[in-house]
């Protein structure tokens, strides 16, 4: 299992541990775009 993998599981077990959907958006989008920063720069060093 890659690092990316590994950070995208945990993203998911989180989120669904949260037990409901994310009514703030500006939250979920937050999430979504340090998730895709930390892809990116894991793309790089890797």
């Amino acid at each position: 299992m890659t690092n990316r993998e590994q950070l995208f599981r945990n993203l998911l077990v989180h989120l669904t541990t949260l037990g409901k959907p994310i009514r703030n958006s500006q939250l979920f989008l937050t999430a979504n775009w340090k998730l895709r920063f930390l892809l990116i720069t894991n793309n790089r060093i890797g």
